[in-house]
């Protein structure tokens, strides 16, 4: 049922570096306009131990009230036709009237709640004598509230026509605690390299990725889509734009000279081979003009040296041809492309290649025969040199320090070790070595050196 009266609350806010509360006033008019105002409830909170500002705590204040005249709406049983909330604060209410999304996440956090459950237009400034929440937030005794009018009654102008309310206006200026919000600056990608050609291993793979992105371009651009799997069209396409790419990184000055029809530098690595563009494709000139072969025969495509496109092509090449030599690989390759030092790339490639290394493996050095016969003991020897040592002769004494040498006797069945001096690396000094092994280890059959050591066949 509609109420004959106009029923308006009013609840007003303050907070002090003790405390903060909020209270609320039932204002009611009757039909002869006399108003009567009579407070509903009030609620004051302790302020945190820790320390914020004044106006954090002015809002925290608005939080409560708001809170407050939310429940105390759905307590009462009559129809509220209007809801006014009142504050000393005026940097409170700047935040009330501010984007909750652009303010710091303390303050932000309490706007939007205030935000959700009130109107910012219905927030008005109360002067601080005419504030009766500034009797909670300070904190007085019992008898002093029976006996504060403002406090029974609200402010005088309440029971007056909103005419004679305090009208502030706030103005428009910097806010506090705004969120500093990152600028976006636009910028135009320059791709100053093509590592997208550098990413993949295979020519294959490569191929298939770029026919993707060629075919999500189209796709973007028409409204005929094309979808399934890659026709050898889109993959020859996709060829065609990989060399395309590699030669204007690579060969971007000569492709320039050409395209004004300028002939190429004369210092250009490629000048003999009378290169020439082809709907945008450096490829070779030559005297093939009329020869019973093949376009790409005639006229190879330009590849660069010790480029990773070159490399795949010739891989792919390599293995195609079931893992062939040099020449056949390099033949295949030159069909439709020509690379540029390409015998030395595909003789480096080729060398790298796992599976001809495992065909074509090392042969393998057996142990002598002499070594794994059980023989006497220095039968069969090998024999070495080291040094120089210096050594002093006893017979004079203030004579100087002698240059000598030490034969070493290796026997190859046991592994014993005969040690002889030598005197001098010349022949007679040897063969005395030689006699003096002898005469103590007996003859030996077979002996081995290194080329540096004079060695005695026969004795």
């Amino acid at each position: 049922m509609q109420n004959p009266f106009n029923v308006q609350l009013h609840g007003s806010c303050d907070a002090s570096e003790k405390a903060y509360g909020a209270c609320i006033y039932i204002r009611s008019t009757d039909n002869q306009g006399v108003h009567h105002i009579s407070l509903i409830c009030s609620k004051s909170r302790v302020a945190p131990l820790k320390q914020i500002t004044l106006p954090k705590l002015e809002l925290c204040a608005a939080t409560l009230l708001v809170n407050l005249c939310q429940s105390t709406s759905q307590s009462l049983k009559i129809q509220i036709d209007k809801t006014y909330f009142w504050s000393d604060s005026t940097i409170t209410l700047h935040w009330i009237n501010t984007p909750s999304h652009t303010l710091k996440t303390f303050v932000a956090n309490r706007v939007a709640e205030i935000q959700t459950h009130s109107n910012p237009c219905d927030w008005k400034h109360v002067p601080t004598h005419d504030n009766p929440a500034d009797l909670v937030s300070r904190g007085k005794t019992a008898h002093e509230f029976l006996n504060a009018d403002i406090w029974q009654r609200g402010p005088s102008w309440l029971s007056q026509n909103d005419d004679k309310w305090p009208q502030l206006k706030l103005h428009p200026g910097e806010v506090s605690e705004l969120r500093k919000i990152p600028e976006v600056v636009s910028f135009k990608l320059a791709i100053q390299d093509l590592s997208i050609l550098e990413k993949y291993s295979s020519l294959k793979t490569l191929k298939g990725v770029l026919a993707y992105c060629l075919r999500f371009i189209h796709n973007s651009r028409n409204k005929n889509r094309i979808t399934g799997p890659l026709s050898q069209a889109e993959l020859e396409t996709s060829e065609l734009k990989i060399i395309q790419l590699t030669q204007s990184y690579t060969f971007s000055k000569e492709i320039c000279d050409l395209s004004h029809n300028k002939q190429v530098d004369k210092k250009s690595g490629f000048l003999s081979l009378n290169p020439f563009l082809d709907q945008g494709i450096l490829k070779v000139g030559g005297r093939l003009e009329y020869a019973q072969i093949s376009e790409n025969q005639k006229h190879p495509i330009v590849l660069p040296k010790n480029h990773h496109i070159t490399r795949l092509i010739i891989r792919e090449e390599h293995v195609q041809k079931m893992h062939a030599g040099t020449q056949t690989t390099l033949y295949g390759v030159r069909e439709k492309y020509w690379p540029i030092d390409g015998r030395n790339v595909t003789r480096h490639i080729i060398r790298q290649c796992v599976t001809c290394f495992r065909v074509k493996p090392r042969g393998v050095e057996y142990l002598p025969k002499n070594r794994l016969q059980s023989n006497r003991p220095f039968l069969n020897i090998g024999v070495d040199f080291c040094g120089p040592f210096f050594i002093k002769e006893k017979r004079h004494r203030n004579r100087n320090k002698v240059k000598a040498y030490v034969a070493v006797f290796i026997c190859f069945a046991t592994k014993a070790v005969h040690l002889e001096l030598v005197g001098d690396l010349i022949t007679e000094s040897f063969i005395g070595c030689l006699k003096r092994f002898f005469s103590r280890r007996g003859k030996s059959q077979n002996i081995y050196s290194d080329p540096l050591i004079l060695m005695i066949c026969s004795l």
